[in-house]
Formats: structure tokens, C-alpha cells, sequence
């Protein structure tokens, strides 16, 4: 969809209408696929909390083996480690989907509530509105000039009309206008957002893994081969 051309909305064109209903098509079709992206965004952070849950639940039960070893300082103090970073891992999970929440599901859902069902308001104020104007035209030629009384009420309702049906055909155009405009924008840079906070958490996940644990490991490593 390209933006639509105010001079052709002034004009009340053939080329005019025809970009409307391009517009209200692909409105309709954002609409659609917000929803579901809406939708799958949902189920994707509910099932990360059940598995949040469950990693707890898998956590406590690493600490309730380790208390079996409590006599044994290698094993009790290796699962307390392990089960220490595993927690970490799970913090650092249980952030990226807080901020998925706030940041994914509330723009998602403004676009949706808000900016889309406004100019959906508009778009049927348009209509009832341009039906007006071809009622105003209609009633206005049908008008007896042998009435001049009548002729001029009808041309006085065909000049508020026209009048009031352009004020509403340029605020739906702008309204058409921005919310292309600000929608593309949005999207790029919520997705851009997204991309980082799984950016982040990766690079958090690899510091913790691979540079916070390596002393631990090698320690453990260590001990364990003595055992042997």
C-alpha cells in the first residue's frame, strides 16, 4: 500500500476511491495477521512461564538430591553450584519474557485497539457520510425550479454536506496516511527491540556459562578426577 494523494482526496476522484479501498483492504489484512501475531505472541510467553515453573520445580529437585550427599563436601557443593547457575539461567529467561510482555503484547495490542479501530471509526464515518453527500446531490438535482423555496433548502443541504464530507474525507486520508507511515516505523523497531533482548540474554547466558563458570568448573573437574 503507498500513502494516499491528498490532491486526489480534495478532488473526491475515481482514483481516490480506489486508493480507499486499497487502503481499507490492507487495513483489513493488517488487522488479521496483527491479531494472529497477537495471538501467537500470547501463547508463546504462556507456555515460557509454564516452563519457567516447571524449571523450578526441576531446580528443587536437583537441591533435594544434593541433601542426600551432605557427608560428601565434592558432590553436595558441585549440585549446589550447578543448581546456582541453572537458577541464574532461569532469571535470565524470566526477564526476556517480562520484557517480550511489556514491550511486544502492549504495542501489538495499541496497534490493534486503538490506531486501527480509529480509522476504522473514520472509514465508517466516511461512508455514512459520502452516502450523505449522494443523497445531497441526488435531492439537490430532483429539486423544482418552479420551488425556488425547496431548491434552496436543498442547495443549503448540499453545501453543509459537501462541506462536512470533505473536512471527513481529508481527516480519514490523514488518519490512513499515519498509520501506514507509523505502523511501518513501529514495527521495525519493536522487532529490532525483540532481536536485542534475545540479544542480550544470549550474551548474559554466555558470560555466566562461559566466563563466570570456568573457574567453578575447572575446580570441579579437578576434584572429581582425585576421586577417581
Amino acid at each position: 500500500m503507498d500513502t494516499i494523494d491528498f490532491e486526489e482526496c480534495l478532488k473526491d476522484s475515481p482514483a481516490y476511491r480506489t486508493q480507499l479501498r486499497q487502503a481499507a483492504n490492507h487495513i483489513d489484512l493488517l488487522e488479521d495477521r496483527l491479531e494472529q501475531m497477537l495471538k501467537m505472541c500470547n501463547s508463546v510467553i504462556n507456555n515460557g512461564k509454564i516452563f519457567v515453573q516447571e524449571f523450578q520445580k526441576f531446580l528443587k529437585c536437583i537441591f533435594d538430591v544434593r541433601e542426600l550427599f551432605s557427608t560428601d563436601e565434592i558432590a553436595y557443593k558441585s549440585l549446589g553450584k550447578f543448581g546456582n547457575y541453572l537458577r541464574e539461567i532461569q532469571t535470565l529467561f524470566s526477564n526476556l519474557l517480562e520484557q517480550t510482555s511489556h514491550s511486544l503484547l502492549r504495542t501489538l495490542t495499541r496497534m490493534l485497539k486503538e490506531d486501527i479501530r480509529k480509522v476504522k471509526d473514520q472509514g465508517k464515518l466516511f461512508e455514512r457520510l459520502s452516502s450523505d453527500y449522494d443523497m445531497a446531490l441526488q435531492k439537490n438535482a430532483d429539486a423544482s425550479k418552479t420551488k425556488p423555496h425547496i431548491c434552496e433548502d436543498a442547495s443549503k443541504i448540499l453545501t453543509a454536506t459537501r462541506s462536512c464530507f470533505g473536512h471527513t474525507s481529508i481527516d480519514y486520508t490523514y488518519q490512513i496516511n499515519v498509520l501506514y507511515n507509523q505502523h511501518k516505523v513501529e514495527l521495525i523497531e519493536l522487532f529490532l527491540s525483540y532481536i536485542n533482548f534475545h540479544k542480550a540474554f544470549f550474551h548474559q547466558g554466555y558470560e555466566l556459562l562461559s566466563i563466570d563458570t570456568e573457574k567453578d568448573f575447572n575446580t570441579i573437574t579437578t576434584e572429581v578426577k582425585f576421586q577417581d
